[in-house]
């Protein structure tokens, strides 16, 4: 007799053989049979939960996004200098990318997205935590009188820290290179962002 799984946990085992092919492939070229075959399931019982790749995608992208707005409010009410505040989101973004494999390719994937029933959720969510970031960049920025040099602060934070969690070959080469060239990604980044704050009073010397 074949062993009945709860709806919640069938939903979760989707989800995650999903994040695996996502990742493995891309989501442009995953379709609904693949996602089906990771899981073990057939297609039949797929569309029971999901009614297409976009929702799967979306629903990922909001489990994320639960991850990165807790990272984001430790940040926030963190306290302490600027610089501290700044080593606090790098070393947060590193420890939340690598507790999940495969979460910059759900970024990347994001802007696929163009329907589904969580959509204005998820762009609600996403305007929210932009605001969010971008009024703690003015607090911790130097020139925390102008809205444009904030931009330009997250912009450089964002990128930087994108880049190296990016799936590509140059990406993934770097950070491959040593045992230690995480950290030392890590220091270099710091640096750069605290130098943004004036004076580093939180880097080491």
């Amino acid at each position: 007799m074949r062993t009945r799984i709860a709806p919640d946990i069938q939903r979760h085992h989707i989800l995650g053989a999903a994040r695996q092919v996502f990742a493995d492939h891309g989501y442009a070229k995953t379709n609904m049979a693949d996602i089906a075959q990771s899981a073990g399931i057939n297609r039949t019982l797929l569309y029971h939960y999901f009614q297409d790749k976009d929702e799967i995608l979306l629903q990922l992208l909001l489990d994320a996004l639960d991850q990165v707005e807790k990272l984001i409010g430790r940040v926030l009410h963190a306290g302490g200098t600027p610089s501290e505040q700044i080593r606090l989101l790098i070393d947060g973004c590193f420890e939340l990318v690598g507790a999940q494999p495969g979460l910059a390719q759900l970024l990347v994937d994001a802007g696929a997205v163009r329907q589904g029933p969580a959509l204005p959720e998820y762009h609600a969510r996403i305007a929210h935590l932009r605001d969010a970031l971008l009024e703690w960049a003015e607090s911790v920025s130097a020139g925390a009188s102008g809205k444009g040099h904030a931009e330009q602060f997250l912009l450089v934070a964002l990128g930087a820290l994108f880049i190296w969690f990016l799936p590509t070959p140059f990406a993934q080469a770097l950070a491959g290179a040593t045992p230690q060239a995480a950290e030392q990604y890590k220091e270099v980044l710091h640096r750069l962002l605290a130098g943004w704050t004036g004076p580093c009073r939180g880097a080491s010397t």
